[in-house]
């Protein structure tokens, strides 16, 4: 196959599952290609979005093929599989094949086709296991008997191809998929985009930041679709809602919290002549004020350290999401959203978590953060602190009520909050 011909089918395979799967379009198009013959697979991906394809490996595969592979790449990254696997601590390659069983079952039901037949590929049945279950699950099942051996010449399937005995025993080939699916770098990647490369005819690539905001942005489109049309799987839907909606309910612990902030300051009740009382008749011509609840003014400080975006999985993204959580149960006033790591990198007021700019990447420092909301004007009432626990405190209490949103296993007794904070956690299982 020649180059540019190659390249024509990657193209024309990336439409065919755009238009196929619309709510894709985001990722789809914000994941760059990369030719190489050193890839031993037809097609993989690295955990900054770029896809690799090698053309003497694809001669034989039709547009359709490749359309599938394509959505199957996309689906490690929206599923956080780079970060699930160095989460877990586990087996690249291994986790490679479970992930794939994971992912694999969901695509041969949607009736989709891969290059030869599907009993070629790692699916669940082929290891005596069940469908609809996630790649932790089936990775505990095929560590025990798996064993990894030098690839075979040549290409074949799409991805790790693994064989099962008599007894049970799994030879899995080792012909990574890539960090993209499993974390782990393989030899034929670029790498941590960095201007330098790009500048020099590396091919571009996305931040660890960046990417926990395009899966949520490709989450929303799913959703929306979802709700428009109704034709979107029910494995994408499912993996939609779990990146998008918050875990906590906000309205119900923010109104907790006003009514204990204002009790504090003004009696637990406030009355407002722009309003007129319902009670009016009853004073004749004289205009008696109504009884009004308090605004609630809150500022939200999200820590975009190293940490959030890495091995802690989806911890960025549910941030988000718990932004969302957050501007949903004030209604439409908005509220100042911090991005902090070891400094404040942006400070605006958001009405939409679409229009959280987040940036950072660095240490983590919350104390940086709410200091920062004591100059914001108006002074807010509470500070929601979204982080994943691994910060310093400050050592008094500011002028106004802390909420602190701990997404992930923090060890709370050695990073240990104040008691004036009030502290929410949010387990690892939950996210």
């Amino acid at each position: 196959m020649a180059k540019k011909s190659a390249a024509l089918k990657m193209q024309a395979s990336r439409v065919r599952i755009q238009t196929q799967r619309p709510y894709l379009a985001t990722a789809l198009f914000n994941m760059n290609m990369k030719e190489t013959h050193d890839i031993p697979a037809p097609m993989g991906i690295d955990k900054h979005w770029r896809i690799y394809y090698n053309p003497a490996l694809l001669e034989d595969w039709t547009v359709e093929e490749m359309a599938t592979c394509w959505y199957h790449e996309v689906l490690h990254l929206i599923r956080s599989h780079p970060e699930r696997t160095e989460a877990k601590g586990a087996d690249p390659l291994i986790m490679n094949v479970a992930m794939d069983c994971e992912i694999n079952d969901d695509l041969k039901e949607e009736g989709l086709k891969l290059h030869g037949s599907w009993d070629n590929y790692c699916l669940p049945r082929k290891f005596n296991l069940p469908d609809n279950k996630v790649g932790e699950y089936y990775y505990e099942q095929l560590i025990q008997k798996a064993k990894v051996t030098p690839p075979p010449p040549g290409g074949g399937g799409h991805g790790p191809q693994a064989e099962v005995d008599e007894d049970g025993n799994i030879t899995v080939q080792d012909r990574t998929e890539g960090s993209g699916a499993h974390g782990g770098s393989a030899p034929w990647e670029e790498g941590t985009p960095t201007k330098e490369k790009e500048e020099s005819g590396g091919t571009p690539g996305i931040t660890t930041e960046r990417g926990e905001l395009l899966k949520r942005k490709v989450a929303e489109e799913i959703q929306q679709h979802s709700k428009s049309r109704g034709d979107v799987p029910a494995h994408l839907k499912r993996t939609a809602d779990e990146l998008v909606d918050p875990k906590v309910n906000w309205r119900k612990e923010l109104q907790a919290w006003v009514r204990n902030a204002v009790a504090q300051k003004r009696g637990m009740q406030d009355f407002s002549r722009s309003k007129v009382s319902r009670r009016q008749a009853a004073f004749g011509k004289v205009l008696m004020p109504a009884m009004v609840a308090p605004e609630c003014k809150p500022a939200i400080v999200v820590d975009t350290s190293g940490s959030m975006g890495g091995v802690k999985g989806r911890l960025l993204t549910q941030a988000v999401g718990e932004v969302s959580g957050i501007l949903k149960a004030i209604g439409s006033m908005g509220a100042p959203v911090l991005a902090v790591d070891a400094e404040v990198s942006s400070s605006k007021t958001v009405r939409s978590a679409k229009q959280v700019d987040l940036s950072g990447g660095g240490g983590t420092d919350m104390t940086v953060g709410i200091e920062a909301c004591k100059k914001l004007r108006p002074r807010p009432d509470i500070c929601v602190v979204l982080t994943d626990g691994y910060t310093p405190w400050p050592d008094t209490a500011p002028p106004f009520k802390v909420v602190a949103c701990i997404l992930g296993e923090c060890n709370a007794e050695i990073y240990k909050s104040p008691e004036w904070i009030k502290r929410i956690n949010v387990s690892v299982d939950e996210l």
